[in-house]
């Protein structure tokens, strides 16, 4: 890994991927190389909150990073207190989408991160920021926890009128036990992740990749909802221990030509991470509702 610049190291971080030298496993092509439009959304939305991001890479050219790098001071985002910057990395022999978390890995157990309180890896391609992240972690108010997205859903649900039922499947009685659940465990979250519309057992893609990397499916995940490992939070060290189990992992499966990332993930976080979880509500919009308003932090495809 190139050693990166010394001159700002900030303590809450936002982490991302871009790699272009590997072809996708499901639908066999690479991503397209040196493109802004790649990671716009997610670049200018860490501009526009002040935040910190550093994007990994495997291909941008010196005056690529220059340019953006740049841009983003001039575009204000170093006023408002952030910064950004781009790292040349090397992937090794997993798929693409497995491989960045052996990066992320490798980064947050470097000395550019000893000074990194909290971070959050979250997908380039499809996300993007309406608020800071960091707040779930360093604020833990009942205000920044409660759902009034979920909670309007609901509404209007009840209501009759038109709504996003996953925002509330079971109208304000359900909204109410979820909101309820968050509130009261607020305070001992250790890990944020995206949230997805299914169950295990319930999604076809899921269960059809347990079979492809571990052979089998685990009956005692069946009624566990998918969390998305497109978005990730926490301590600097809860994050980096998350990442070594899932890499521990991948390393002991050794399966190469498909991705192993979710449900790896899924398993680990199921089985080993109880209760310390905060998925959807306040933290992101479900993954794939292609929602764009809400009071959710980050937006997820």
């Amino acid at each position: 890994m190139t050693k990166p610049r010394n001159d700002s190291i900030p303590g809450n971080v936002i982490l991302g991927a871009y790699f272009a030298g590997k072809r996708h496993p499901q639908h066999g092509q690479a991503v397209t190389a040196s493109s802004f439009d790649y990671f716009a959304g997610w670049y200018h939305s860490i501009c526009r909150l002040g935040l910190h991001g550093v994007l990994l890479h495997d291909h941008l050219s010196e005056a690529f990073t220059a340019k953006y790098e740049q841009w983003f001071a001039t575009l204000g985002g170093t006023g408002r207190g952030g910064s950004f910057r781009f790292q040349r990395v090397h992937p090794g022999d997993f798929t693409a989408g497995d491989e960045r978390f052996f990066l992320f890995r490798d980064y947050l157990k470097g000395n550019q991160a000893n000074r990194t309180r909290h971070v959050f890896i979250v997908d380039v391609a499809d996300a993007w920021f309406r608020a800071d992240p960091f707040r779930l972690i360093e604020n833990r108010s009942f205000w920044n926890y409660l759902d009034l997205t979920g909670l309007i859903d609901a509404a209007r649900g009840s209501a009759g009128w038109e709504h996003d039922p996953f925002m509330a499947p079971e109208g304000l009685p359900g909204w109410w036990r979820t909101q309820r659940e968050h509130l009261t465990n607020r305070h001992v979250y250790r890990l944020f992740l995206g949230a997805e519309d299914t169950r295990i057992e319930n999604n076809p893609w899921m269960l059809k990749h347990f079979d492809q990397v571990y052979g089998r499916r685990f009956s005692e995940l069946n009624d566990k909802p998918v969390l998305n490992c497109g978005v990730i939070g926490g301590t600097r060290e809860d994050v980096a221990l998350l990442l070594e189990q899932v890499c521990a992992e991948m390393q002991s499966l050794q399966v190469r030509a498909v991705l192993n990332d979710m449900v790896v993930f899924n398993k680990i976080l199921h089985e080993q991470w109880t209760g310390a979880v905060y998925s959807g509500g306040a933290l992101n919009a479900p993954w794939k509702r292609w929602r764009k308003k809400g009071r959710h932090a980050i937006f997820h495809k």
